[in-house]
């Protein structure tokens, strides 16, 4: 199945994106948002530090993908 991935902010650390902002990843059928997660690349100790949506909605590392799906990656915010 394919999954598009597009970023928001800054994902340096990542190397897939770093001529894009966007990529489309074959996954195996089932594959989790944290299959997706282990696909691209991003670093464990990074994972706490970013937000993830699946088409549009807040998504859980357990969610499963389906085929077509848009997820979208873009730093935590914080401040007070």
């Amino acid at each position: 199945m394919e999954v598009i991935v597009k970023t928001l902010g800054n994902i340096n650390f990542c190397t897939k994106f770093k001529k894009t902002d966007h990529l489309k990843i074959e996954l195996e059928k089932g594959s989790t948002l944290m299959d997706l997660i282990v696909a691209i690349e991003i670093p464990s100790k990074n994972i706490p530090y970013y937000n993830f949506l699946i088409n549009g909605k807040q998504a859980h590392k357990k969610e499963t993908l389906k085929d077509g799906d848009e997820v979208i990656i873009f730093p935590a915010v914080g401040g007070g």
